[in-house]
């Protein structure tokens, strides 16, 4: 699947779909765009960002 059918499965536009490739997780998906996304490319929800461990010292709670 290219860039162009997946921004149109899930109703973005194809340069969304490319800012999001190239933004090194400076631009993400929402979360429900991302479950479309990952539903429309048959994998996990997961596989879709790099998850990062915030040790519980740094974080904002």
């Amino acid at each position: 699947m290219n860039q162009a059918e997946l921004a149109r499965r899930i109703n973005v536009s194809e340069s969304f779909i490319s800012q999001v490739i190239n933004s090194n997780g400076k631009i993400t998906f929402s979360l429900v765009k991302a479950k479309e996304a990952s539903d429309v490319l048959g994998c996990q929800i997961e596989d879709l960002h790099e998850w990062i461990t915030i040790p519980s010292s740094e974080r904002r709670e």
